[in-house]
């Protein structure tokens, strides 16, 4: 498949529509860097301060700052609309199949994100496409569960910073994650954490159902009993959805 001319990531670009995202890129690659912020500051022959911010997205990135920054990293940070449009088709396919636990349809569409993941992890998607990564992959059996305990390793590193629908995506696959190496409490506690951060998201009645997944691996089912009640009345309020659906969850 061939797609248009892949271009630099613009300084006017993340100053208008994408300071915060940028933040989030550069701190991640500093940190798969392994350099703290006052040796990245160095490198990159700019103030500690002025890159703190830059990082949490609260001053404009001047041409030179971008410069110097890219340099330090080694990375070049890339733009392509084909591509972008090519991640988000895909994406809502595969949300769409794990929510309606079509597991099987999954790999074989992220295995066409992965030819480009050079660039995805080298534009305003880097973000986006690690969820979606340990999303679908943090099955064992998948054999990339490595690669996914990398990933979530880098999302961490700003997870502090994450807000709206890529938290509570990311919190609940992490969950997933934890649930299928058999650590339960740790997937228990993700999957209360994401609830109570977002109580009426668009995953809610997931959150509910694997709670009562965990709960009920856990030999608590009394709470595993509450918890599938509850995401079928969610899964039904949300979509619409009849009791066919989580019948076949159950």
């Amino acid at each position: 498949m061939k797609f248009g001319d892949t271009m630099h990531l613009h300084v006017d670009y993340i100053n208008e529509h994408f300071s915060k995202g940028f933040g989030q890129m550069v701190k991640m690659h500093r940190h798969l860097a392994k350099l703290t912020l006052r040796a990245f500051a160095q490198k990159a022959g700019l103030s500690h301060t002025l890159v703190n911010k830059i990082e949490h997205g609260l001053v404009f990135v001047t041409p030179e700052s971008y410069e110097k920054i890219t340099s330090a990293l080694q990375v070049t940070f890339l733009h392509d609309d084909e591509l972008n449009n090519l991640f988000f088709e895909n994406k809502r396919m595969i949300t769409d199949a794990i929510y309606y636990v079509s597991l099987p349809n999954i790999v074989p569409i992220m295995e066409r994100l992965e030819e480009h993941e050079t660039y995805y992890l080298n534009s305003t998607l880097l973000l986006e496409y690690l969820v979606l990564f340990i999303g679908v992959y943090n099955y064992p059996h998948h054999g990339k569960i490595d690669k996914t305990a990398k990933f979530i390793e880098a999302v961490d590193v700003i997870a502090d910073m994450l807000d709206g629908q890529i938290h509570e995506f990311y919190t609940l696959y992490k969950g997933v994650y934890h649930y299928h190496l058999k650590e339960h409490d740790k997937a228990l506690e993700l999957y209360h954490e994401g609830l109570d951060r977002n109580p009426n998201g668009v995953l809610t009645a997931m959150y509910y159902y694997s709670l009562g997944r965990a709960y009920s691996d856990a030999y608590k089912i009394t709470q595993s009993n509450q918890y599938f009640k509850k995401a079928l009345q969610a899964f039904e309020h949300q979509n619409n959805m009849t009791r066919a659906v989580f019948t076949r969850l159950y």
